[in-house]
């Protein structure tokens, strides 16, 4: 590539990040700089929302991939596949789901995002991921929990990592503790995983 087709390059990504526009949200203000030093969100910012506060929490309940809106990169080029949307909704929705997919259609990234959003959107819920070898699942889980974390950076922020919160991650055992109380752990099927109480269940074949 010539230098004067790079030098173009250059000069069209810089006058888009000029024509980002940087709004106050009512919730948080977004600034290229911003540090988060201060309190941002107040109680009165959030009072003054809550109407729609409210009815983007029903949307999300039912339509869980809209979420994903919130947490993506501005920059971002990933979206979902219209059956993994399919997907994301059914497990939100119906108490009981089952699939039958062939391989590579992205159904262990599928449920794990499925059961973080959950996490995320019912406070103090505890949810599982279970397989028949515990190592072969924390292999799997931590692949694909590093890779959302790697595309949402976001949804990272909503695990607690402070010493004594209980996040684990090991080589037969992946738990995440999340800041609202939520829990998420994905587990082999053996005697020690028994007697567990968990909200839902998700079985990886």
């Amino acid at each position: 590539m010539s230098k004067p087709l790079l030098r173009q390059l250059r000069e069209e990504q810089m006058q888009k990040k000029k024509e980002i526009v940087w709004n106050d949200t009512g919730l948080i203000k977004i600034k290229p700089k911003h540090t988060g030093g201060g309190r941002v969100i107040t109680t009165d910012r959030l009072e003054a929302i809550y109407p729609h506060l409210c009815q983007y929490y029903e949307l999300w309940l039912a339509y869980p991939e809209k979420l994903l809106q919130w947490y993506l990169p501005r920059d971002t080029r990933f979206a979902l596949f219209p059956f993994q949307v399919m997907a994301m909704r059914a497990n939100a929705r119906y108490k009981q789901n089952f699939f039958v997919a062939t391989r590579g259609l992205s159904k262990s990234f599928t449920s794990i995002l499925s059961k973080i959003i959950q996490s995320i959107l019912l406070p103090g819920s505890k949810h599982a991921m279970l397989a028949e070898h515990k190592t072969q699942m924390a292999k799997i889980g931590r692949e694909k929990i590093n890779e959302l974390f790697n595309l949402m950076p976001a949804l990272k922020v909503e695990v607690n990592y402070k010493k004594g919160s209980q996040t684990t991650f090991s080589d037969d055992y992946i738990r995440l503790v999340f800041k609202n109380k939520s829990e998420f752990d994905l587990v082999g099927l053996a005697n020690s995983s028994r007697g567990g109480r968990r909200h839902s269940l998700l079985l990886e074949e």
